[in-house]
């Protein structure tokens, strides 16, 4: 029998000719929905300073003939991580049209890489009608869509990492040549998306479901893990890189493996550019990060339907999803992105949990669940107003409200049609809920852009900007500047963290300036951070700038040559 047919009695309703969930209505929900969250709006904002302006500026350099081996960000080497998505990125900017739509599908791609793995390992342990599911939430969880839509590596990061996790759980269960390939293969891309914490990820998650395994087939999974295809695979695809970079640059092999990697994890990394937290740091965040599902990943089951195969598979999630989980938590480096890795694994148990109560008609526990969800985003909705996190606040109100009133439009539709048994259609409304939000969430950043990108004032002073630009202090606040520029930009009286390495050892001539010796016929624009304005107003260069405004904490400033 095969495992979508031995699921059967669990997706059907009580009456044989009736089921709860229409597997063409979730088929084409789960591929069509969140391919069009992912994409809605993707290039009409600008790349956003800091993260999206600093590793589409690496892009960029690349693309314009910069190495391949040792990545490069405003013209000095960066090797804090690896080079995966950079390549990816570089590939697409070839041309001039539409940076930020190009940029943003490399983590796009890996969003909808992520499904599809996430498809497939459901379909093959739990049936067809549960991995649909399983792709609608997590196409759906609005932490997911987030990081799928901006210039980041953890998308690829959890992809790979992701796919290795679900190709050795199918290796150590049906082997063959192909598993063995892919899990390597996945897991060797991982590596090279974000470094060999993946390594020590995959290792401790399947290290710990084999201890759970019976004796027997505790002995036969960790004879099918040890494969030599699997690792030569991984070796050949992994390791020429490494190996490359630490030829090419002399100091890589200690900053990259122990600065980055073991120092990172300790605390003891330098520069100090991240910080810590409490051991429950990251459950808020990935509540949510699961959101509108957050609510429906508890829910206990009044029987015990589930095969054996189905209670091996949620054992694995969970494994999946609290091992990265417990070893975030207790790093000294925290970033509020990081728990992106635990929300696939998550997703298959949200569609499992969703299926027990679509199997035990409990309507009731559903609508709670949704009404949790819909006072959830209320709240993060009008606290927002409230605490004025947005410029203009009066002018949000209105949309804000739309808001408000379509996840409830959502919330009471979702509940309605599970109450008529139409489970699938119930579901899908409930993934709605992502698609205000997430329009919301880009009309915001298009609103907010003059104070979150650089390209509004180039492009109000393209005199000034097509001379000299400068940043002063913080490169990181200003990091969609070069890119924009087309060029490096140099630094004035350097405090920037992502360039630290380069500074310290002398890279990059020309690109780390003191103020005093910026020449007198020099003009242009200084960029600064408004909590700088003090600093540099007691430079050697205060006499000569003129203020051209302010958005947010972003400020601009007009050099003028000095007065003879």
């Amino acid at each position: 029998m095969s495992t979508d047919a031995s699921h059967l009695h669990a997706l059907a309703a009580a009456g044989p000719r009736r089921r709860h969930f229409e597997p063409h209505a979730l088929a084409i929900a789960a591929i069509g929905l969140p391919l069009t969250l992912m994409v809605l709006g993707l290039g009409s904002y600008r790349l956003l300073n800091n993260n999206e302006g600093l590793y589409a500026e690496i892009a960029r350099e690349m693309a314009q003939g910069g190495s391949w081996i040792i990545p490069h960000l405003n013209g000095v080497p960066y090797i804090e991580k690896p080079p995966l998505v950079y390549w990816l990125a570089a590939l697409l900017l070839r041309g001039d049209d539409a940076p930020e739509f190009l940029v943003r599908l490399v983590p796009a791609a890996a969003g909808a890489l992520t499904l599809a793995f996430t498809w497939w390992f459901a379909a093959g342990t739990l049936g067809r009608r549960v991995a649909w599911l399983a792709v609608l939430v997590l196409g759906s969880c609005v932490g997911f869509l987030a990081m799928s839509r901006v210039v980041m590596l953890d998308m690829w990061l959890t992809a790979m990492l992701t796919a290795a996790l679900y190709a050795s759980h199918a290796l150590m269960h049906r082997p063959g040549r192909a598993v063995r390939i892919a899990t390597g293969m996945t897991l060797a891309l991982a590596v090279l998306a974000k470094g060999w914490i993946a390594v020590l990820l995959f290792a401790l998650v399947v290290a710990t479901y084999v201890l759970a395994l019976e004796r027997g087939r505790r002995a036969q999974a960790l004879q099918r893990l040890r494969a030599p295809s699997l690792w030569l695979t991984f070796a050949v695809i992994a390791l020429p890189w490494h190996i490359a970079a630490t030829l090419e640059l002399r100091e890589f092999a200690w900053f990259y493996f122990v600065n980055e990697h073991v120092l990172r994890f300790l605390g003891l990394r330098e520069p100090h550019d991240y910080y810590g937290g409490p051991a429950w740091y990251y459950l808020p965040r990935l509540a949510l990060a699961l959101l509108p599902w957050t609510f429906l990943l508890f829910v206990r089951r009044r029987s015990t339907r589930e095969t054996a195969t189905t209670n091996d598979t949620a054992r694995f999630l969970r494994i999946a999803s609290l091992v990265p989980l417990a070893l975030l938590s207790f790093s000294s480096a925290k970033a509020n992105y990081y728990a992106i890795l635990c929300v696939p694994p998550l997703a298959i148990l949200v569609a499992l949990n969703v299926v027990t109560l679509a199997r035990e008609r409990r309507v009731r526990g559903f609508a709670f669940r949704v009404g949790a969800v819909v006072a959830t985003f209320a709240a993060i909705s009008f606290a927002s107003l409230h605490y004025g996190l947005l410029t203009d606040v009066q002018s949000w109100i209105p949309p804000s409200a739309l808001l408000v009133a379509a996840i409830v439009c959502l919330g009471t539709a979702a509940v309605g049609l599970a109450a008529a048994n139409r489970w699938s259609a119930a579901c899908v409304a409930v993934a709605l809920i992502s698609l205000p939000v997430t329009a919301f969430t880009v009309v915001v950043l298009k609103a907010e852009e003059p104070a979150l990108s650089a390209r509004a004032w180039i492009d109000a002073h393209e005199d000034l900007a097509a001379q000299q630009s400068w940043i002063f202090a913080d490169f990181e606040a200003f990091s969609a500047v070069p890119f924009y520029a087309g060029t490096p930009v140099p630094v004035i009286d350097s405090r920037s963290r992502d360039l630290a390495f380069a500074q310290r050892l002398g890279y990059g001539e020309g690109m780390f300036v003191r103020s005093r010796d910026i020449p007198a016929p020099a003009r242009g624009l200084v960029w600064y951070e408004r909590r700088r304005q003090g600093e540099l107003e007691a430079t050697a260069i205060a006499s000569r700038l003129s203020p051209l405004g302010c958005a947010g904490e972003q400020c601009v400033a007009a050099l003028e040559p000095a007065k003879e």
